[in-house]
């Protein structure tokens, strides 16, 4: 599975949960969610779920970017 956007803490609890791989991505975008205030807040949050899960052997975890809508 490849996940990236929102609460990627709740993709890789379902992913171990169903026993697969995942590869989550690590968001930043300018504006703000239900998830976080701006990109710095994103890439923190990114990378905490990263080092929470970082000892997971089916788990892994880049920087992940969409294309800008035109």
């Amino acid at each position: 599975m490849n996940e990236m956007y929102f609460f990627p803490e709740a993709a890789a609890r379902a992913a171990l949960d169903a026993g697969m791989r995942a590869t989550l991505g690590i968001i930043a975008f300018e504006f703000p969610s239900a998830y976080a205030a701006d990109a710095n807040d994103y890439i923190s949050k990114g990378l905490a779920t990263r080092d929470e899960f970082g000892d997971e052997p089916l788990l892994s975890f880049c920087m992940a970017r969409t294309r800008p809508t035109p």
